[in-house]
């Protein structure tokens, strides 16, 4: 095992949201090569990626997040629109939008706060707040109904979110797993 894990913050999704927002992009992300949808189980919100980090201060990350965690409140999170990154004729990312709200932002804010302390820097890029549903290979042709695709999508989906989760993500052949190393509630002090 390596010395260091490459991890992110993230507000994990329900099952149930994870199958629609599975089944309302399936046109985007299926029946294509060049186009790797992401797992199902796999499917969440990143609120911040941390990188490579050591092993030995992961204890002390989760304790950051689960402060950050109970300064917030649970709040509703709307869920819609599809788009590309960088964009629609040229896609790497294709992504499913996410509603800025206060309470997302608020809880952006207190996590920033809380990795601050901590020793991380604050991330410098604007929060764009989306959920990834597909990656298009490099050097393969994207697919011709995709733009049109992407422009006719309607995607929409509404989650009570009450915890987020600090995730280890292992790189392979077939793709990223995933693993929960710690999930804090939102308003209380501690994890589940």
């Amino acid at each position: 095992m390596s010395d260091e894990a490459r991890v992110f913050v993230a507000i994990p999704f329900p099952g149930e949201l994870r199958g629609s927002i599975v089944r309302q992009t399936a046109e985007l992300r299926d029946g294509h090569s060049s186009v790797r949808p992401v797992r199902e189980e796999q499917i969440h919100l990143t609120l911040r990626f941390l990188g490579d980090t050591p092993r030995s201060g992961l204890d002390a990350l989760g304790e950051a997040v689960c402060d950050a965690a109970a300064d917030a409140s649970p709040f509703e999170l709307r869920i819609g629109g599809v788009g590309a990154f960088p964009h629609a004729r040229k896609p790497r990312v294709l992504w499913v939008g996410v509603e800025r709200s206060p309470w997302l932002e608020a809880l952006r804010g207190s996590l920033e706060d809380s990795l601050e302390r901590l020793g991380f820097e604050r991330e410098r890029r604007p929060f764009r707040p989306h959920v990834t549903v597909a990656r298009v290979s490099r050097g393969r042709p994207v697919p011709d109904h995709l733009p049109d695709a992407l422009e006719a999508a309607v995607v929409r989906a509404t989650t009570h979110v009450t915890s987020v989760a600090l995730f280890e993500s292992v790189l392979d052949p077939g793709g990223a797993r995933h693993t929960v190393l710690r999930t804090c509630r939102l308003g209380s002090m501690g994890s589940d």
